[in-house]
């Protein structure tokens, strides 16, 4: 794991409540919700289903964007 980008994205989100709604995650990253669900299928992305709503926990958020899964396969958007 890249941990000088675990820093800026745990800075970006540090205002931020420590879950967030699949809308919320698509709003903060840029990310479209068929991207989501998918890397959430292959296991790449770790969510909770809570009543029938997903829930991404911060860290887990982090910890993906910052993978080399994600590193490898994306563009990173410098949105800072």
């Amino acid at each position: 794991m890249n941990t000088s980008l675990y820093q800026l994205y745990s800075k970006k989100f540090a205002n931020c409540n420590d879950v967030f709604t699949t809308k919320e995650v698509m709003a903060l990253v840029g990310l479209s919700e068929s991207y989501i669900f998918r890397e959430m299928e292959k296991g790449h992305l770790k969510s909770y289903l809570i009543k029938n709503l997903r829930y991404f926990r911060k860290k887990d958020l982090i910890n993906f964007l910052c993978s080399e899964h994600y590193q490898k396969n994306n563009r990173i958007k410098k949105n800072f």
